[in-house]
């Protein structure tokens, strides 16, 4: 890991060299992520086509003078993030008919279940104009990589990763090779959140104007939804809230949400015994709900 940036971000290095290259280059970067069972398979899809060449990833980025196809350079990712000791030499596929060359980086994972959304997120956010995964084939595991996708795809996501169970597959996604967009740096620190990186990765992947986005049931951002009529101030929900997201004001009265600390746990409304709160799976992308947003309870909902 680079220093700086928090441990959900496995790909930092990676994602900030592709910003990098894209830069210098103008070349669409794609990340291809794969488990070690197809290790092979995609290796030999991104031979190079010239032998004894020498030139470095990079360089084959800039003059584009080594052929068509897709420049790759790869790593392997393990549970303590990039193996420093990895191949990181240059390959060459000739997977396109002609054009600028696209650099894809390879990246073999020791697990594709375990693949979480904000590391896809700040990827696509920061250089990566498009992700190839396998998918995964255990059905656990493939059941917790559909869920992280459906959250990469609402959070601004949507048609920038293709999902592949065979290299044929990827042949056909190289016949139409994403265009190069260069993204603005998300504002990442080491201090940040996981809500924070994933809040200012969809910032910069949502439309312009977008201010909120509804996310599935299982996500673990959102508000929680006071129905002020039922609530008797009893503050259970403070009390049992795990985070700190929910407080009251000192008169009783005040409730107090700050939704860049909920995790929709859903202890809060389990605890509620008048039924008067209601999880809402949502981001809003403004800076000021990172604070508390008090409302009188006796006077507005929270909403």
């Amino acid at each position: 890991m680079g220093a700086g940036i928090p441990s959900d971000l496995p790909f930092e290095d990676l994602c900030l060299a592709a910003h990098d290259r894209q830069r210098e280059t103008g070349n669409a970067q794609i990340l291809v992520l794969f488990d070690q069972g197809m290790s092979l398979s995609v290796r030999h899809l991104f031979q190079q086509d010239r032998a004894g060449s020498t030139d470095s990833a990079e360089e084959s980025g800039k003059t584009g003078d080594t052929g068509r196809g897709l420049v790759a350079g790869r790593a392997r990712l393990t549970v303590k993030g990039i193996d420093p000791d990895a191949e990181r030499q240059p390959l060459w596929g000739e997977l396109l008919d002609g054009g600028e060359p696209v650099f894809a980086t390879l990246v073999e994972v020791c697990s594709l279940g375990k693949l979480a959304h904000p590391g896809l997120l700040y990827a696509m956010a920061t250089g990566c104009d498009q992700i190839w995964i396998q998918a995964a084939q255990s059905p656990a595991d493939r059941r917790l990589q559909l869920q992280e996708l459906a959250m990469v795809e609402a959070l601004g996501g949507a048609g920038r990763f293709v999902l592949f169970s065979h290299v044929d597959e990827l042949r056909e996604a190289a016949v139409q090779p994403p265009t190069a967009s260069l993204q603005i740096l998300p504002g990442i620190t080491q201090d940040s959140s996981r809500w924070e990186i994933v809040r200012n990765c969809a910032q910069v992947l949502l439309p312009v104007g977008t201010t909120r986005v509804r996310l599935p049931d299982w996500s673990p951002y959102g508000r929680v939804t006071l129905t002020r009529e039922s609530c008797d101030c009893c503050q259970a929900c403070h009390w049992i809230c795990p985070t700190g997201a929910i407080s009251f004001a000192a008169n009783g009265r005040g409730f107090d949400f700050t939704e860049s600390k909920c995790i929709q746990c859903g202890l809060c409304v389990s605890a509620c015994p008048q039924r008067a709160l209601r999880l809402s799976p949502c981001m809003t992308l403004k800076p000021r709900i990172t604070q508390p947003q008090r409302r009188d309870i006796a006077a507005d909902p929270v909403t």
